[in-house]
């Protein structure tokens, strides 16, 4: 694919936030050059092919109701000119090809969910499983409640202090100043004097009863006040508190009164890019990351009001099961992606690469249960061995469903569940509950089609989309009168995709942080389509060729960023990544910054290079020590190394590099670590090699080992594999 970068001629300005009383949504006007129009002449003839497939998608639509399909539409939008509230219809395909856009739409549909291949009964199976994803409500009780539900606050609502949690997973908040979301030395950012809205009666996702025990992983919220205008996402909030243990000595020796707070994993106040507080309706840019991509935890995500209103105006967030992965492309490969291109990288409107740092789908352990189940039960491959780069989607991807309104309305005549008059169905159930579920159905197959959906984030199993759910009591009831009552409802979608009716539209242009302007990820201040116009119909490819190029440096400017938080919303078992580094860097820059010892090909060893470096007797040991950065003690894992010795003439050690199961941990001029993110019963491969100060690289020593712990981690150790 060719490369094209452009400088913004103008520096990006931070927007001022506007009042709840002028909050108005608008879709972004387009200035159409004349000198583009003989490239559209001489590229008709070679687009044909894509208008004709592209065409297919909108022929029951014309622009005036291709999203905007009621004329009185009484609900009101988020997030402004977010890319993602621009309607599909005309959009171009996945760089203006039909063969980008048919592949990515067939790896969705194959691998967006794992399927059970445990037997030859299930191996039988398995083209059946294909194309299931669900609409997470939060019907399926509360150990597999991955939604979030949405709560409304005012000046009235009561504000709860809260403190963070133990484990490496647990961030820094935002809520006193942005500059503490990548701050992991001072407690205060660990339990901000800033509270957020939280009624007594709140409760999280998977966290809906007294019992605790069965709780689901993410347990999070959004909670928008309507007042201001400001939204706030909160995760992991823990009732019990025995998340927070570990740290409430420290806490309560800083007098910061751990007795009167909430635990919790997460809680982040959404903000502009110059650090000010943002607008739920109005703030359209990409610094504040919540999520797997990058962004707002609280974007497009479906509510009981937008569906009551009619009409769903925006694209649907999800997370599924084949996202990309490591080792991320360099600058150079970013110039020349393929459908055959086996490193990882993101599209805009992501900001991030989410699993830059890990090299297979076991997710550096987060999804570890992968290494040992079949992905085909014929061959014995397992998941970890048949999940390959040609198989996953970058995150930030934009699908569509390609099908018509009267396919639409079939599918919903075909299901039982939806249609009254099906030789199949139940009587038991209110006709009334019937129908309102059928149009709920449409109301989401609708914008599926009109708006399709993001890529938001990954799941260690099944993919589903995002939805407000019923931990809102007040919105459990809402979807009830909406026909959405019981675990059934979480298929709400079942049997809409097929293999062949799925595509994959070209992402917007992100505006860096820098100002360059890529269509893969990076921090923006905006993102939006250019070089076509969105308000034509016959708009069928681009005004002006715009492909992917690699993201700018923009990434790496920490001063205005407010993220370094994790990515939630997790479907079946929720995937978490470790905590990021206070230097996160953009795809195109990963590389350099975290390099991967196992990317430390042997064709690199040479005769300059540092000699190897050795583990001593007794590499590992289990070690408690006090985590002044966690604030706690802390069981460790302590890796000993003896030092390298440089071969290069006037060379000198410049660094070693650590790594957990591919994921880089440390780098530094000692020759040991202390790895405080260690768990017991798991096993762990650590790497380690040096690099000189003229960037030559020893050979890498691995070493295998598992940790295991007596009962109450009274006694640790480890035993190599």
């Amino acid at each position: 694919m060719p490369s094209m970068t452009t400088k913004s001629k103008k520096t990006a300005k931070a927007k001022n936030n506007k009042t709840a009383n002028s909050r108005r949504f608008k879709l972004p006007s387009v200035k159409i050059s004349r000198r583009f129009m003989p490239v559209l002449f001489i590229a008709g003839f070679a687009l044909i092919g894509v208008s004709v497939l592209r065409m297919s998608m909108a022929q029951t639509n014309t622009q005036s109701d291709c999203g905007q399909r009621l004329k009185n539409y009484n609900y009101k939008v988020p997030f402004g000119t977010s890319p993602w509230n621009v309607p599909a219809c005309n959009l171009p395909l996945y760089n203006n090809s039909g063969e980008w856009a048919k592949e990515f739409g067939r790896r969705f549909y194959e691998y967006g969910s794992a399927w059970n291949a445990q037997s030859e009964t299930w191996q039988a199976k398995i083209a059946e499983q294909k194309g299931k994803f669900v609409a997470q409500f939060g019907l399926a009780g509360d150990a597999k409640d991955y939604s979030t539900p949405i709560y409304y606050a005012n000046k009235d609502t009561p504000r709860r202090q809260i403190m963070i949690c133990s484990d490496s997973n647990c961030l820094p908040s935002n809520l006193d100043t942005h500059k503490c979301a990548s701050n992991y030395n001072d407690i205060r950012c660990y339990t901000p004097d800033a509270g957020v809205p939280w009624e007594p009666s709140w409760r999280p996702s998977g966290s809906t009863d007294s019992n605790y025990l069965d709780d689901a992983g993410d347990r999070e919220a959004i909670i928008v006040d309507t007042d201001t205008g400001y939204v706030y996402s909160v995760w992991r909030v823990n009732y019990p508190g025995n998340e927070c243990l570990g740290r409430n000595v420290a806490y309560a020796i800083a007098g910061r009164n751990p007795e009167n707070r909430l635990c919790m994993g997460r809680a982040t106040l959404l903000r502009n890019p110059d650090g000010t507080p943002a607008d739920y309706y109005e703030y359209s840019s990409g610094t504040t990351h919540e999520r797997g991509m990058g962004i707002q935890n609280a974007a497009m995500i479906v509510t009981p009001e937008e569906v009551e209103a009619g009409e769903i105006r925006h694209a649907l967030t999800m997370e599924v099961f084949n996202t990309m992965f490591g080792p991320t492309c360099s600058a150079e490969e970013l110039k020349n992606i393929t459908l055959d291109t086996m490193c990882g990288y993101a599209i805009a409107p992501a900001t991030t690469v989410e699993w830059a740092n890990t090299t297979d789908v076991l997710r550096a352990g987060r999804c570890s249960a992968l290494k040992k189940l079949y992905a085909d039960f014929n061959t014995k491959q397992t998941y970890y061995d048949y999940m390959t780069q040609d198989k996953m989607l970058p995150e930030g991807i934009r699908l569509v469903l390609n099908t018509t309104d009267a396919q639409i309305d079939q599918w919903i005549a075909s299901r039982p569940d939806l249609n009254p008059n099906h030789p199949s169905y139940d009587k038991k159930v209110s006709v009334e509950l019937t129908r309102q579920k059928a149009r709920t159905a449409k109301i989401f197959a609708t914008a599926l089609k009109d708006y399709g959906w993001i890529v938001g984030g990954t799941t260690c199993y099944g993919g589903g989309f995002i939805v407000a759910g019923v931990a809102n009591k007040e919105a459990k009831q809402q979807w009830a009168k909406l026909g959405i009552v019981d675990e059934s409802s979480q298929m709400l979608l079942d049997g809409l995709f097929t293999s062949d009716n799925i595509l994959a539209l070209d992402p917007p242009t992100n505006t860096c942080l820098d100002g360059t302007q890529t269509k893969l990820a990076c921090r923006f201040t905006e993102s939006k389509y250019l070089g076509f116009n969105v308000n034509n119909p016959n708009a069928i490819v681009p005004l002006e060729s715009s492909p992917i190029t690699s993201a700018s440096d923009s990434d790496k400017d920490e001063q205005q960023i407010l993220e370094n938080i994790d990515s939630n919303n997790q479907i079946a078992e929720a995937v978490k990544p470790s905590a990021p580094s206070s230097t996160t860097t953009s795809s195109n820059s990963n590389d350099a910054k975290n390099p991967s010892p196992s990317k430390q090909s042997s064709s690199k060893i040479s005769a300059n290079s540092p000699s190897a470096v050795v583990l001593r007797k007794s590499p590992m040991k289990a070690v408690v020590r006090w985590d002044a950065k966690r604030w706690e003690f802390r069981q460790s894992a302590e890796i000993l190394w003896t030092a390298s010795t440089p071969k290069a003439a006037g060379a000198s050690i410049a660094k070693y590099t650590v790594s957990r199961d591919g994921q880089v941990i440390y780098e530094g001029l000692a020759t040991k670590h202390y790895d405080t993110d260690v768990k017991s019963g798991r096993s762990y491969t650590y790497q380690v090699f040096a690099t000189d100060s003229k960037g030559n690289k020893s050979p890498v020593m691995t070493h295998k080992t598992s940790y295991k712990c007596t009962a109450f981690g009274l006694s640790c150790s480890f035993k190599s594999n």
